[in-house]
Protein backbone atom coordinates (compact mmCIF):
# COMPACT_ATOMS: atom_id res chain seq x y z
CA UNK A 1 0.00 0.00 0.00
CA UNK A 2 1.54 3.32 -1.24
CA UNK A 3 1.47 6.28 1.59
CA UNK A 4 0.31 9.96 0.24
CA UNK A 5 3.16 12.47 1.16
CA UNK A 6 0.74 15.75 1.66
CA UNK A 7 3.40 18.13 1.96
CA UNK A 8 5.32 17.10 -1.07
CA UNK A 9 1.75 17.63 -3.20
CA UNK A 10 1.29 21.17 -1.31
CA UNK A 11 4.70 22.05 -2.19
CA UNK A 12 3.55 21.17 -5.91
CA UNK A 13 0.79 23.27 -5.60
CA UNK A 14 2.07 26.22 -4.34
CA UNK A 15 4.85 25.91 -6.61
CA UNK A 16 1.90 25.84 -9.24
CA UNK A 17 -0.16 28.92 -8.43
CA UNK A 18 3.38 30.70 -7.86
CA UNK A 19 4.50 29.72 -11.84
CA UNK A 20 0.64 30.37 -12.79
CA UNK A 21 0.34 34.18 -10.56
CA UNK A 22 3.96 34.74 -12.62
CA UNK A 23 2.63 33.90 -15.72
CA UNK A 24 -0.37 35.83 -15.36
CA UNK A 25 1.38 38.90 -14.04
CA UNK A 26 3.97 38.56 -17.15
CA UNK A 27 0.84 38.31 -19.62
CA UNK A 28 -0.60 41.61 -18.07
CA UNK A 29 2.30 42.82 -18.31
CA UNK A 30 2.74 42.24 -22.07
CA UNK A 31 -0.87 43.51 -22.90
CA UNK A 32 0.03 46.69 -20.81
CA UNK A 33 2.75 47.33 -23.31
CA UNK A 34 0.83 46.48 -26.19
CA UNK A 35 -1.93 48.73 -25.15
CA UNK A 36 0.15 51.72 -24.40
CA UNK A 37 3.38 51.23 -26.17
CA UNK A 38 4.54 51.39 -29.66
CA UNK A 39 5.99 48.33 -30.91
CA UNK A 40 8.49 50.06 -33.14
CA UNK A 41 9.70 52.57 -31.38
CA UNK A 42 8.92 51.48 -27.94
CA UNK A 43 7.84 54.90 -27.52
CA UNK A 44 4.22 55.65 -25.14
CA UNK A 45 1.19 55.28 -27.99
CA UNK A 46 -1.85 57.36 -28.50
CA UNK A 47 -3.94 55.21 -26.26
CA UNK A 48 -1.55 56.16 -23.59
CA UNK A 49 -1.02 59.38 -24.33
CA UNK A 50 -4.62 60.28 -24.70
CA UNK A 51 -4.63 58.77 -21.09
CA UNK A 52 -2.25 61.57 -19.80
CA UNK A 53 -3.68 64.27 -21.57
CA UNK A 54 -7.36 62.99 -19.89
CA UNK A 55 -5.53 62.90 -16.61
CA UNK A 56 -4.42 66.34 -16.83
CA UNK A 57 -7.41 67.97 -18.03
CA UNK A 58 -9.16 66.19 -14.80
CA UNK A 59 -6.46 67.46 -12.74
CA UNK A 60 -5.74 70.92 -13.26
CA UNK A 61 -7.92 74.11 -13.24
CA UNK A 62 -8.68 75.86 -15.68
CA UNK A 63 -6.08 78.51 -15.17
CA UNK A 64 -3.42 76.16 -15.37
CA UNK A 65 -2.19 75.35 -18.52
CA UNK A 66 -0.15 72.25 -20.80
CA UNK A 67 0.72 72.14 -24.18
CA UNK A 68 0.57 69.46 -26.85
CA UNK A 69 2.99 69.58 -30.04
CA UNK A 70 2.16 68.03 -32.77
CA UNK A 71 5.22 66.72 -34.85
CA UNK A 72 5.27 66.03 -38.51
CA UNK A 73 8.54 64.62 -40.54
CA UNK A 74 8.76 66.24 -43.62
CA UNK A 75 9.67 64.40 -46.42
CA UNK A 76 9.27 61.26 -44.88
CA UNK A 77 8.11 59.25 -47.82
CA UNK A 78 11.21 60.21 -49.83
CA UNK A 79 13.31 57.76 -47.53
CA UNK A 80 10.42 54.72 -48.17
CA UNK A 81 10.01 55.06 -51.96
CA UNK A 82 14.12 55.78 -52.31
CA UNK A 83 15.50 52.71 -49.60
CA UNK A 84 12.11 51.12 -48.38
CA UNK A 85 10.24 50.65 -45.63
CA UNK A 86 13.09 48.60 -43.66
CA UNK A 87 15.32 51.23 -43.56
CA UNK A 88 12.02 54.27 -43.05
CA UNK A 89 11.52 51.45 -39.93
CA UNK A 90 15.27 52.34 -38.71
CA UNK A 91 14.93 55.82 -39.12
CA UNK A 92 11.87 56.51 -36.82
CA UNK A 93 13.67 54.62 -34.47
CA UNK A 94 16.30 57.26 -34.38
CA UNK A 95 13.94 59.59 -34.53
CA UNK A 96 11.90 58.46 -31.50
CA UNK A 97 15.81 58.10 -29.94
CA UNK A 98 16.78 61.87 -30.64
CA UNK A 99 13.13 62.84 -29.39
CA UNK A 100 13.19 60.86 -25.99
CA UNK A 101 16.69 62.07 -25.30
CA UNK A 102 15.38 65.68 -25.22
CA UNK A 103 12.63 64.64 -22.82
CA UNK A 104 12.20 64.39 -19.35
CA UNK A 105 9.66 63.72 -16.80
CA UNK A 106 6.88 64.94 -16.31
CA UNK A 107 7.09 65.67 -19.97
CA UNK A 108 6.21 62.89 -22.44
CA UNK A 109 7.09 61.69 -26.16
CA UNK A 110 4.81 59.44 -28.51
CA UNK A 111 4.28 58.06 -31.45
CA UNK A 112 1.21 58.47 -32.94
CA UNK A 113 1.91 56.17 -36.13
CA UNK A 114 3.73 56.66 -39.08
CA UNK A 115 5.93 59.84 -39.30
CA UNK A 116 3.92 61.50 -36.45
CA UNK A 117 5.15 62.12 -33.33
CA UNK A 118 3.83 64.17 -29.96
CA UNK A 119 4.90 65.46 -26.97
CA UNK A 120 3.07 66.79 -24.07
CA UNK A 121 4.58 69.60 -22.07
CA UNK A 122 3.12 69.41 -18.54
CA UNK A 123 5.34 72.86 -17.04
CA UNK A 124 4.85 75.72 -19.21
CA UNK A 125 5.73 79.06 -17.49
CA UNK A 126 4.98 80.94 -21.51
CA UNK A 127 4.41 81.28 -24.95
CA UNK A 128 8.28 82.28 -24.95
CA UNK A 129 9.88 79.64 -23.24
CA UNK A 130 8.06 77.19 -24.37
CA UNK A 131 8.94 78.04 -27.90
CA UNK A 132 12.16 78.46 -26.87
CA UNK A 133 11.93 74.65 -25.73
CA UNK A 134 10.44 73.27 -28.81
CA UNK A 135 13.08 74.56 -31.24
CA UNK A 136 15.91 73.45 -29.14
CA UNK A 137 14.14 70.19 -29.31
CA UNK A 138 13.55 70.57 -33.31
CA UNK A 139 17.43 71.96 -33.46
CA UNK A 140 19.08 68.90 -31.50
CA UNK A 141 16.60 66.30 -33.54
CA UNK A 142 17.02 67.67 -36.94
CA UNK A 143 20.14 66.22 -38.17
CA UNK A 144 21.37 64.90 -41.11
CA UNK A 145 21.18 61.18 -41.26
CA UNK A 146 23.00 58.90 -42.97
CA UNK A 147 22.59 55.43 -44.82
CA UNK A 148 23.52 53.32 -47.42
CA UNK A 149 25.89 56.25 -48.54
CA UNK A 150 22.38 58.15 -48.59
CA UNK A 151 22.32 61.38 -46.52
CA UNK A 152 18.69 62.82 -45.37
CA UNK A 153 17.81 66.22 -43.96
CA UNK A 154 15.94 65.91 -41.05
CA UNK A 155 13.24 68.66 -40.78
CA UNK A 156 9.94 68.49 -39.09
CA UNK A 157 6.70 70.93 -39.13
CA UNK A 158 5.27 71.17 -35.71
CA UNK A 159 1.83 72.65 -34.48
CA UNK A 160 1.50 73.56 -30.96
CA UNK A 161 -2.20 74.14 -29.27
CA UNK A 162 -2.10 75.17 -25.41
CA UNK A 163 -4.19 73.86 -22.90
CA UNK A 164 -7.35 75.64 -22.19
CA UNK A 165 -6.54 78.50 -24.59
CA UNK A 166 -7.05 76.32 -27.52
CA UNK A 167 -9.66 73.40 -26.26
CA UNK A 168 -10.40 71.86 -23.19
CA UNK A 169 -11.22 68.53 -24.14
CA UNK A 170 -8.86 66.63 -26.21
CA UNK A 171 -10.58 66.07 -29.83
CA UNK A 172 -10.70 70.18 -29.50
CA UNK A 173 -7.07 70.20 -28.64
CA UNK A 174 -5.95 67.18 -31.22
CA UNK A 175 -7.86 68.50 -34.14
CA UNK A 176 -6.31 72.46 -33.87
CA UNK A 177 -3.25 71.01 -33.62
CA UNK A 178 -3.65 68.75 -36.53
CA UNK A 179 -4.40 72.40 -38.08
CA UNK A 180 -1.45 74.62 -36.78
CA UNK A 181 1.03 71.64 -37.98
CA UNK A 182 -0.40 71.16 -41.52
CA UNK A 183 -0.16 75.19 -41.73
CA UNK A 184 3.20 74.82 -40.70
CA UNK A 185 4.27 72.59 -43.72
CA UNK A 186 2.13 75.04 -45.86
CA UNK A 187 4.46 77.74 -45.01
CA UNK A 188 7.81 76.00 -46.09
CA UNK A 189 7.83 73.07 -43.87
CA UNK A 190 10.63 72.89 -41.06
CA UNK A 191 8.55 75.24 -38.86
CA UNK A 192 6.87 75.32 -35.31
CA UNK A 193 3.55 77.60 -35.24
CA UNK A 194 1.40 78.29 -32.62
CA UNK A 195 -2.44 77.75 -33.01
CA UNK A 196 -4.91 80.62 -33.85
CA UNK A 197 -7.99 81.30 -34.76
CA UNK A 198 -7.00 82.25 -38.13
CA UNK A 199 -5.92 78.78 -39.04
CA UNK A 200 -9.43 77.59 -38.54
CA UNK A 201 -10.27 80.02 -41.11
CA UNK A 202 -7.74 79.28 -43.15
CA UNK A 203 -8.15 75.41 -42.94
CA UNK A 204 -12.16 76.28 -43.79
CA UNK A 205 -10.85 77.75 -47.14
CA UNK A 206 -8.71 75.09 -48.24
CA UNK A 207 -11.19 72.74 -47.47
CA UNK A 208 -13.73 74.56 -49.55
CA UNK A 209 -11.10 75.41 -53.04
CA UNK A 210 -9.72 71.68 -52.51
CA UNK A 211 -14.09 70.89 -53.06
CA UNK A 212 -14.29 73.38 -56.28
CA UNK A 213 -10.88 71.74 -57.72
CA UNK A 214 -12.27 68.54 -57.93
CA UNK A 215 -15.27 70.54 -59.41
CA UNK A 216 -12.99 71.48 -61.72
CA UNK A 217 -11.38 68.41 -62.69
CA UNK A 218 -14.89 66.47 -63.47
CA UNK A 219 -16.77 69.52 -64.98
CA UNK A 220 -13.78 70.16 -67.39
CA UNK A 221 -12.97 74.01 -66.51
CA UNK A 222 -9.16 73.95 -66.97
CA UNK A 223 -8.24 75.15 -70.16
CA UNK A 224 -4.59 75.47 -72.12
CA UNK A 225 -3.19 78.54 -73.22
CA UNK A 226 0.24 78.79 -74.73
CA UNK A 227 3.41 81.39 -74.03
CA UNK A 228 4.89 81.82 -76.80
CA UNK A 229 9.16 81.22 -76.93
CA UNK A 230 11.13 83.45 -79.21
CA UNK A 231 14.46 82.90 -80.65
CA UNK A 232 15.80 86.60 -79.01
CA UNK A 233 18.93 87.15 -82.28
CA UNK A 234 15.73 87.14 -84.92
CA UNK A 235 12.63 87.29 -83.28
CA UNK A 236 10.87 84.14 -84.89
CA UNK A 237 8.87 82.42 -82.59
CA UNK A 238 9.99 78.85 -82.26
CA UNK A 239 8.52 77.03 -79.61
CA UNK A 240 4.87 77.60 -76.76
CA UNK A 241 5.04 76.79 -73.19
CA UNK A 242 1.32 74.61 -72.14
CA UNK A 243 -0.35 76.72 -69.09
CA UNK A 244 -2.82 75.73 -67.56
CA UNK A 245 -6.01 78.63 -66.94
CA UNK A 246 -9.12 77.60 -64.64
CA UNK A 247 -12.10 79.94 -65.83
CA UNK A 248 -14.42 78.89 -62.77
CA UNK A 249 -18.49 79.54 -63.52
CA UNK A 250 -18.76 81.54 -61.04
CA UNK A 251 -15.58 83.25 -60.31
CA UNK A 252 -14.00 83.70 -63.19
CA UNK A 253 -10.38 83.27 -63.88
CA UNK A 254 -9.00 82.05 -60.96
CA UNK A 255 -4.77 82.53 -61.15
CA UNK A 256 -2.33 79.63 -61.02
CA UNK A 257 -0.53 80.13 -57.84
CA UNK A 258 -4.13 80.28 -55.65
CA UNK A 259 -4.56 76.41 -56.81
CA UNK A 260 -1.88 74.76 -58.20
CA UNK A 261 0.16 74.57 -54.46
CA UNK A 262 -3.00 73.30 -52.86
CA UNK A 263 -3.26 70.67 -55.74
CA UNK A 264 0.18 69.63 -54.58
CA UNK A 265 -0.52 68.91 -51.57
CA UNK A 266 -3.90 67.16 -51.60
CA UNK A 267 -2.79 64.89 -55.01
CA UNK A 268 -5.31 66.52 -57.36
CA UNK A 269 -2.31 67.82 -59.30
CA UNK A 270 -2.05 64.25 -60.57
CA UNK A 271 -5.57 64.69 -62.82
CA UNK A 272 -4.74 68.00 -63.77
CA UNK A 273 -1.00 66.85 -64.80
CA UNK A 274 -2.59 64.03 -66.73
CA UNK A 275 -4.89 66.36 -68.20
CA UNK A 276 -2.20 69.02 -69.39
CA UNK A 277 0.07 66.92 -71.05
CA UNK A 278 -3.05 64.67 -73.05
CA UNK A 279 -4.29 67.85 -74.05
CA UNK A 280 -1.10 69.74 -74.80
CA UNK A 281 0.27 66.28 -76.86
CA UNK A 282 -2.97 66.28 -78.57
CA UNK A 283 -2.60 69.74 -79.70
CA UNK A 284 1.26 68.80 -80.70
CA UNK A 285 -0.04 66.04 -82.85
CA UNK A 286 -2.58 68.94 -84.46
CA UNK A 287 -0.15 70.80 -85.19
CA UNK A 288 2.27 68.61 -86.79
CA UNK A 289 -0.33 67.49 -88.71
CA UNK A 290 -1.09 71.13 -89.96
CA UNK A 291 2.65 71.39 -90.98
CA UNK A 292 3.99 73.44 -87.80
CA UNK A 293 6.46 70.38 -87.06
CA UNK A 294 9.04 73.05 -86.07
CA UNK A 295 7.07 74.18 -83.60
CA UNK A 296 8.42 73.02 -80.28
CA UNK A 297 6.02 72.62 -76.99
CA UNK A 298 7.22 72.53 -73.63
CA UNK A 299 4.97 71.14 -70.60
CA UNK A 300 5.52 71.56 -66.59
CA UNK A 301 6.41 68.38 -64.84
CA UNK A 302 5.40 68.46 -61.24
CA UNK A 303 8.04 67.66 -58.36
CA UNK A 304 5.15 65.67 -57.15
CA UNK A 305 5.18 63.32 -60.27
CA UNK A 306 8.73 63.29 -60.73
CA UNK A 307 9.06 61.68 -57.23
CA UNK A 308 6.05 59.65 -57.33
CA UNK A 309 7.50 56.32 -58.69
CA UNK A 310 3.86 55.38 -59.61
CA UNK A 311 2.52 58.28 -61.01
CA UNK A 312 5.39 59.16 -62.86
CA UNK A 313 5.30 55.42 -64.65
CA UNK A 314 1.75 56.70 -65.71
CA UNK A 315 2.71 60.37 -66.74
CA UNK A 316 5.72 57.92 -68.95
CA UNK A 317 2.72 56.08 -70.66
CA UNK A 318 0.68 58.63 -71.84
CA UNK A 319 3.51 60.74 -72.89
CA UNK A 320 4.84 57.55 -75.08
CA UNK A 321 1.13 56.80 -76.40
CA UNK A 322 1.29 60.11 -78.99
CA UNK A 323 3.04 59.22 -82.19
CA UNK A 324 5.04 63.24 -82.00
CA UNK A 325 8.09 63.95 -82.85
CA UNK A 326 9.69 64.03 -79.08
CA UNK A 327 12.78 66.25 -80.07
CA UNK A 328 10.45 69.13 -80.38
CA UNK A 329 8.64 68.57 -76.96
CA UNK A 330 10.84 69.94 -73.44
CA UNK A 331 9.61 68.88 -69.99
CA UNK A 332 10.16 71.51 -67.97
CA UNK A 333 11.07 70.45 -64.10
CA UNK A 334 11.63 72.51 -60.91
CA UNK A 335 14.72 72.68 -58.09
CA UNK A 336 12.34 71.07 -55.78
CA UNK A 337 12.03 68.28 -57.09
CA UNK A 338 15.29 67.10 -57.19
CA UNK A 339 16.94 68.38 -53.62
CA UNK A 340 15.31 65.66 -51.61
CA UNK A 341 15.76 62.92 -53.67
CA UNK A 342 18.54 62.78 -56.56
CA UNK A 343 18.93 59.67 -58.06
CA UNK A 344 15.70 58.29 -58.82
CA UNK A 345 14.65 61.44 -60.26
CA UNK A 346 17.77 61.32 -62.95
CA UNK A 347 16.90 57.83 -63.79
CA UNK A 348 13.58 59.00 -64.61
CA UNK A 349 14.61 61.92 -66.97
CA UNK A 350 17.42 59.51 -68.28
CA UNK A 351 14.12 57.23 -69.80
CA UNK A 352 12.69 60.03 -71.22
CA UNK A 353 15.74 61.61 -72.62
CA UNK A 354 15.99 58.33 -74.32
CA UNK A 355 13.05 58.51 -76.18
CA UNK A 356 14.03 61.73 -77.65
CA UNK A 357 12.61 64.53 -75.17
CA UNK A 358 14.44 67.51 -73.57
CA UNK A 359 14.68 68.39 -70.11
CA UNK A 360 14.90 72.33 -68.86
CA UNK A 361 15.61 73.23 -65.68
CA UNK A 362 12.83 75.95 -64.07
CA UNK A 363 13.06 78.76 -62.60
CA UNK A 364 16.81 78.31 -62.66
CA UNK A 365 19.24 80.34 -59.80
CA UNK A 366 16.40 80.05 -56.89
CA UNK A 367 16.86 76.76 -55.18
CA UNK A 368 19.57 76.04 -53.18
CA UNK A 369 22.11 74.24 -55.22
CA UNK A 370 21.92 75.19 -58.94
CA UNK A 371 25.32 74.23 -59.54
CA UNK A 372 25.54 70.93 -58.05
CA UNK A 373 22.41 70.37 -60.17
CA UNK A 374 24.08 71.42 -63.55
CA UNK A 375 26.55 68.56 -63.43
CA UNK A 376 24.43 66.10 -62.29
CA UNK A 377 21.59 66.07 -64.03
CA UNK A 378 20.70 64.99 -67.60
CA UNK A 379 19.40 68.86 -68.60
CA UNK A 380 19.47 70.36 -71.73
CA UNK A 381 18.27 74.12 -71.48
CA UNK A 382 18.15 76.06 -68.30
CA UNK A 383 14.91 79.07 -68.16
CA UNK A 384 16.23 82.05 -66.10
CA UNK A 385 13.87 82.51 -63.17
CA UNK A 386 11.73 85.95 -63.59
CA UNK A 387 12.78 87.44 -60.81
CA UNK A 388 16.70 87.87 -62.55
CA UNK A 389 15.05 89.29 -65.37
CA UNK A 390 13.32 92.37 -63.34
CA UNK A 391 16.26 92.87 -61.46
CA UNK A 392 18.16 93.99 -65.04
CA UNK A 393 19.36 97.58 -65.12
CA UNK A 394 22.55 98.03 -65.92
CA UNK A 395 25.51 98.03 -63.60
CA UNK A 396 23.58 96.13 -60.87
CA UNK A 397 25.02 93.42 -59.19
CA UNK A 398 21.96 91.47 -60.12
CA UNK A 399 22.62 91.90 -63.65
CA UNK A 400 26.29 90.84 -63.22
CA UNK A 401 25.13 87.63 -62.18
CA UNK A 402 22.33 87.45 -65.21
CA UNK A 403 25.56 88.24 -67.14
CA UNK A 404 27.36 85.13 -65.87
CA UNK A 405 24.67 82.67 -65.48
CA UNK A 406 24.07 83.24 -69.27
CA UNK A 407 28.23 82.57 -69.90
CA UNK A 408 28.24 79.60 -67.13
CA UNK A 409 25.50 78.06 -69.50
CA UNK A 410 26.81 78.41 -72.73
CA UNK A 411 30.20 76.92 -71.66
CA UNK A 412 28.52 74.45 -70.29
CA UNK A 413 26.71 74.14 -73.75
CA UNK A 414 23.53 74.67 -72.71
CA UNK A 415 20.28 76.40 -73.98
CA UNK A 416 19.00 79.18 -71.96
CA UNK A 417 15.48 80.59 -71.88
CA UNK A 418 14.77 84.20 -69.88
CA UNK A 419 11.55 84.09 -68.48
CA UNK A 420 9.57 87.34 -67.91
CA UNK A 421 10.54 89.71 -70.12
CA UNK A 422 8.28 93.04 -70.12
CA UNK A 423 10.75 95.68 -70.77
CA UNK A 424 12.88 96.84 -73.50
CA UNK A 425 15.80 97.12 -71.26
CA UNK A 426 15.64 93.95 -70.44
CA UNK A 427 15.23 92.59 -74.10
CA UNK A 428 18.45 94.93 -75.30
CA UNK A 429 20.26 93.10 -72.18
CA UNK A 430 19.74 89.87 -73.07
CA UNK A 431 20.43 90.24 -76.88
CA UNK A 432 23.62 91.20 -75.91
CA UNK A 433 24.69 88.63 -73.83
CA UNK A 434 23.57 86.22 -76.39
CA UNK A 435 20.51 85.10 -74.59
CA UNK A 436 19.27 81.72 -76.67
CA UNK A 437 14.83 83.03 -76.39
CA UNK A 438 12.83 84.17 -74.07
CA UNK A 439 9.04 84.67 -73.24
CA UNK A 440 7.29 87.11 -71.43
CA UNK A 441 4.40 89.98 -72.07
CA UNK A 442 6.67 92.61 -74.12
CA UNK A 443 6.86 89.60 -77.13
CA UNK A 444 3.80 87.95 -75.94
CA UNK A 445 0.70 87.27 -73.53
CA UNK A 446 -0.59 83.70 -73.44
CA UNK A 447 -2.27 82.55 -76.07
CA UNK A 448 -5.47 80.56 -77.07
CA UNK A 449 -4.29 77.54 -79.41
CA UNK A 450 -6.41 79.60 -82.41
CA UNK A 451 -4.21 82.37 -81.74
CA UNK A 452 -1.18 80.44 -81.62
CA UNK A 453 -2.08 79.31 -85.29
CA UNK A 454 -2.41 82.53 -86.48
CA UNK A 455 0.72 83.71 -85.15
CA UNK A 456 2.86 80.77 -86.35
CA UNK A 457 1.30 81.16 -90.09
CA UNK A 458 1.85 84.96 -90.16
CA UNK A 459 5.66 84.32 -89.65
CA UNK A 460 5.44 86.94 -86.64
CA UNK A 461 8.16 88.20 -85.54
CA UNK A 462 8.52 90.84 -82.56
CA UNK A 463 10.40 94.33 -83.05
Amino acid sequence: MMIKDFNVDKTQKDRSDISYITEIRKYKEEFKYMTFYDALTGLPNYAMLKNEINKLIDKKEKKDKFAITYIDIDNFKYINDTLGHKVGDEFLKYIANNLNAEIEAPNLVARLGGDEFAIIFSDIQSNELLLEKIERIKHNTSKTWSVNKYQFFVSMSIGVVIYPDNGDNITTLFKNADIAMYAAKREGKDKVLFYKKELSENNLWHIQMAHKIQSGIENEEFKLYYQPQFKLNTGEIIGVEALVRWIHPKEGFIPPMEFIPLAEETGQIYSIERWIIKNALQQKKQWEEQGLNHLELSINLSSKTLTSKVNFQQIEDLILSFNVDYSKVTLEITETAIISNVEPVIERLNRLKKKGLKIALDDFGTGYSSLTHLKKLPIDIIKLDRSFIDSIVENSKDTMIVKYMLSLAHDLKYKVVAEGIETREQLKYLKKHYCDSGQGYLLSKPLCKEEVNKLVKASFKFN
